[in-house]
This record gives C-alpha cells, structure tokens and sequence, in this order.
C-alpha cells in the first residue's frame, strides 16, 4: 500500500506539471540493492546461516522539469536469497523517496545528480531446513523460520548519465546511495526483547527506460 501511495503521488506530480506547460517523464526502472548490514549478518553467522544476499528488483519513476531543475520520485521493490546447504537467507522489501535534481546537457547526453528524501523498509527471513529421513525424525526435529523487520527514513543521493534515443524516449543508468535517517536502528520482530541493530544503509544500481509525455 505504501508503495502504491508513492507511486501514485509521484506520477500525479508529473502530469500536474505537464499540465502546467512544463516537461515530463515516466520511466521503468530495474535495480539491484547492496545492504550492508554488519551486526545481523554476525548473528546469522554465529547460527550457521547464510548472510544477507544481494538483492535484485524493479520499480517506476516519474518527473516534471522546468528549464534544467527536476522534481520527482521513485519507487522501488526488492527481493533477494542466499543460501548455504539446506538453510536459506532472504530479504524482501520496498523504498520510495521524492528528489530534486539538476541536468546537465552535452548533446543527447544528460548528466543528472540528485537528492531526495523517504523511506524504506524489509523483512529478513532465515529458513532451516529439517534433514529429517523419517515421519519421526520429522516430528523430533521439524524445520524453523524466523522473520525480523528493518525500516528507516532515509536521504538518496544519486548520479545518472541517460541518452536521449529519440524526442520521445530515453534510456539510463544510475548509481545511488540510500543512508538511514535514524543511524542505527533495531532489528524487530513480536515478542523480541534482546536483538542486534543496523543502519538502514544501501548502495544502488538502476536502469531506466524512459518516456517523455508531451
């Protein structure tokens, strides 16, 4: 739901511009995310999981421009395994942020930094596998899943290079980086008393496939 919030907020900027004789965009966006997470990624360890995985994705964008300044946001889901034997590591989650950017124009390049704000939020879910032969074996050592949740406002700064194909669409790449509003935050879960934290830290890669409404 809060994805979709942000979705819709975003794309209703854009054409609320465009409406105002301004340009616009709309793009599809495939990511990859790089958490790093020091102090749950030592738990896992210590209990013989695997840590957490890289994760891969996709998401949707839109912007409204004046002259070379941009406002816009976007919006992203993720989701990644890792595994080691029979026991399995994965993450799952969504961040949605606005930002301003300024654009840059070399011919039919455009370089564009941004800075925006938003949230983020995932679950972690650790899976052992029960190895058992047997119906009793089963019973006596049933497999276990744990899941936790991580979640953060958090402040995107990126740089993009995109290549106008045509009057009418663009394509890109974009590296960004995600830091958490808070710095540490605790891993949660119902009924957790004693847990780990970690900031809400991530490195991110994206393409965009754009196209520009008139």
């Amino acid at each position: 739901m809060k994805k979709l919030l942000i979705f819709t907020i975003a794309f209703g900027l854009t054409f609320q511009l465009k409406a105002q004789n301004a340009g616009s965009a709309l793009y599809l966006m495939p990511a990859t995310q790089l958490f790093s997470f020091g102090n749950i990624n030592n738990a896992l360890a210590r209990a013989g999981l695997p840590e957490t995985p890289v994760t891969f994705g996709s998401g949707a964008g839109g912007f409204g421009s004046v002259g070379n300044w941009r406002i816009g946001g976007e919006g992203t889901y993720f989701s990644g395994d890792a595994s080691r034997g029979t026991n399995v590591t994965s993450l799952s989650g969504g961040l949605g942020y606005f930002y301003g950017a300024y654009v840059w124009q070399r011919k039919k390049w455009n370089f564009v930094p941004a800075v925006g704000i938003g949230v983020g939020g995932l679950t972690l879910n650790a899976t052992r596998a029960s190895s058992a032969n047997s119906i009793e074996d089963l019973i006596g050592n049933a497999a276990n899943s744990s899941t936790i949740s991580l979640g953060d406002g958090i402040i995107h700064t990126s740089l993009g290079i995109e290549r106008n194909i045509s009057d009418a669409m663009f394509i890109g790449i974009k590296t960004s980086y995600n830091m958490g509003l808070s710095g540490n935050r605790e891993w949660k879960t119902t009924g957790l008393t004693n847990s780990v934290s970690d900031s809400f830290n991530s490195f991110q890669l994206s393409l965009s496939i754009g196209f520009v409404l008139k």
